[in-house]
């Protein structure tokens, strides 16, 4: 595969072969690794432990720890801290569970488990991984691959050809590259945030148009206390300046409900839809943003009632008094 024309291009290649094997009475898909470059294309991999470096010592994904009862939630001091990254760096990060057993019985034979991937939400949750040659040895493929992984050197390296010289070269090995991967899921979460900027845009022309409305029947129904305001001495400026005064404060009020009720309603349901650990963070700016929002569109919405109040005859207003 080295003698591929782009061979100068390749920043990294992770040889992979998959296969189900009997764990504890449990079917679970087993990956055979060269770990070394495993962990370096899959730097979003936080570890619970240690890298394996025995041919027996294995990396347990989070779905398949959990079922087979080798961690349970931690709680204070009790939580482990990251030792391994995909680069090698150690971090100070917090785990939501601890190892409570490191020995597990892999296709009829006794492993160690070195470490546990922290949940990612991808498929690697519902696997277990161990060295390349160990894993072909178990089962029964010596020199067989399942895929392979490709990382390119450079920013702007031609994928598409590199992944076609390999798989040319190795017909019968799936090559996928790892950018082709990140790139999917960063587009379908650029299309989600669109789509959610396209809905709270909706929401908000609906809010102000509601909001128009109530002022509209607002001014309707206090016909004749504006108009008394007006009988008595008050200018135009007046009426407009106190509308304005009441909607500011109303709207104030509103921007800072809402932002608590939507902060309130993401901490309740996003557990329910997120795939890995949820950490929520106080952000004022986003605070200041949502009562500000609150204000201007209050403010606009409210701007053609109150000046269409503050034009009242008074005595059109008061006939009726």
């Amino acid at each position: 595969m080295l003698d591929i024309p782009y061979r100068n291009r390749i920043s990294n290649v992770s040889p992979k072969l998959l296969g189900a094997v009997g764990v504890d009475g449990r079917e679970v898909l087993l990956a055979g690794v060269d770990f070394d470059s495993e962990l370096t294309l899959k730097r979003w991999w936080h570890i619970a432990g240690r890298k394996p470096e025995a041919e027996k010592e294995l990396l347990v994904g989070y779905e398949v720890a959990r079922a087979l009862t080798l961690i349970e939630p931690a709680s204070g001091a009790a939580q482990q801290h990251i030792s391994h990254r995909g680069s090698h760096q150690s971090g100070e990060d917090q785990f939501q569970f601890k190892i409570v057993r490191d020995r597990v019985k892999l296709a009829g034979q006794d492993h160690q488990v070195a470490g546990v991937i922290s949940q990612t939400g991808g498929p690697e949750d519902g696997m277990i991984f161990g060295s390349l040659a160990h894993v072909q040895s178990l089962l029964n493929k010596p020199g067989q691959l399942s895929l392979i992984e490709v990382s390119a050197l450079c920013k702007d390296c031609p994928i598409g050809d590199i992944v076609s010289q390999i798989s040319e070269r190795i017909p019968h090995a799936k090559v996928s590259a790892i950018q082709q991967s990140v790139r999917a899921r960063s587009e379908t979460v650029d299309r989600l945030t669109r789509f959610s900027a396209v809905v709270s845009a909706v929401v908000l022309a609906i809010g102000a148009l509601m909001i128009f409305t109530t002022m509209m029947g607002s001014v309707i129904e206090r016909t004749k206390e504006i108009g008394v305001l007006r009988a008595i001495g008050f200018r135009r400026s007046h009426i407009i300046k106190g509308l304005m005064i009441e909607v500011a404060v109303i709207s104030l009020l509103g921007g800072l409900l809402g932002w608590a009720a939507g902060l309130l309603a993401s901490w309740l349901t996003l557990p329910y839809f997120a795939e890995t650990r949820v950490v929520f963070e106080f952000q004022p700016v986003l605070a200041v943003v949502a009562i500000a929002a609150g204000l201007v569109i209050g403010t606009i919405s409210s701007f053609y009632p109150i000046v269409r109040a503050s034009r009242l005859d008074p005595s059109e207003a008061v006939r009726s008094v």
